[in-house]
């Protein structure tokens, strides 16, 4: 026979208590703090046991009333979500019907973007500067409201902190690593995750095709230099990047035969000045002694 006294009891939760809480905004990163709020609140309901999986529903046969409110409560859970959510999040959470499993999904999608999502704000507080055309206190503002944004992802453990470090110091000369791994730690899962340990094997591969960039640079150069004359001639390296082949190499357009510093290419240190730059160099080569043998062969060449 049915029980008739029911083993769950109503959770009934206050609108205007979730209200005071901030809406879950993934553009805000501030899952750390709003989950933590949301489940706090949950629990003093008696309603956090459905987010952490320890309610179970009660059988129907045995407790149809019971399994009734358990049924109410599970969606009330999952209602007070997607209240306190955006609309990407609402929408997101729309396709759950347990609060179990709702909770641990959206646990997973915004933990996964965590280091990627951090390292972008670090490196933004980093860049900011006070100006003395800007207002000293707006220039504050944006820099708690920055700081606040970081620790509202939450604190990193190590392995999550060395992570955020390796992807910050391949930002300037690295980019394509940089974004192949952000792209592997998205994809990652707890069961398959992306740590430091995957980040050096694939430093360790970009550095053997580097290498072996180098190596064919070099390989070229001496099959010029023989052509060129025999093997006394020695192969030029260039003071800008290290390789062999060329002696000069320009950092702003990526070209070989002229530095930054003579680049007249669109952002170059003389773009618009393209002229200034080949007349100076004409100029330099006139004036040098290669130059002079070179006139006096050209005069004295037999007819």
């Amino acid at each position: 026979m049915p029980s008739m006294i029911p083993s769950v009891s109503v959770v009934t939760l206050s609108q205007m208590d979730l209200e005071k809480i901030e809406v879950l905004d993934r553009s805000k990163n501030n899952w750390g703090t709003w989950s933590d709020k949301i489940q706090n609140y949950l629990l003093l309901k008696h309603g956090g046991g459905y987010l952490l999986g320890i309610i179970q529903r009660p059988d129907p046969l045995v407790d149809p009333t019971g399994a009734g409110t358990w049924n109410l409560n599970n969606l009330c859970i999952i209602a007070a979500l997607r209240t306190r959510s955006t609309q990407e999040e609402g929408e997101f959470l729309c396709a759950f019907t347990n609060a179990y499993t709702a909770w641990t999904e959206l646990k997973a999608r915004h933990e996964k973007v965590g280091p990627i999502a951090q390292i972008l704000l670090i490196q933004q507080a980093l860049t900011m500067r006070f100006r003395r055309a800007e207002h000293r206190s707006a220039t504050g503002m944006q820099l708690s409201d920055l700081i606040r944004r970081i620790y509202a992802i939450g604190l990193p453990k190590e392995d999550s902190f060395l992570t955020i470090m390796f992807l910050n110091t391949l930002t300037d000369d690295f980019p394509h690593v940089r974004n192949h791994i952000a792209d592997a730690i998205t994809t990652s899962t707890p069961s398959a995750s992306y740590g430091p340990n995957n980040i050096r094997a694939r430093l360790d591969v970009e550095q053997q095709l580097i290498d072996s960039e180098k190596s064919k640079s070099g390989d070229v150069a001496m099959v010029v230099s023989h052509k060129g004359g025999g093997a006394a001639h020695s192969t030029k390296t260039c003071a800008d990047c290290g390789r062999t082949g060329h002696s000069a190499c320009c950092t702003t357009c990526n070209g070989w035969g002229h530095n930054a510093k003579d680049c007249f290419g669109r952002g170059g240190a003389m773009e618009g000045k393209k002229d200034e730059v080949l007349a100076r160099k004409r100029a330099a080569c006139e004036s040098s002694p290669f130059s002079d043998k070179l006139r006096t062969i050209r005069v004295t060449r037999p007819t």
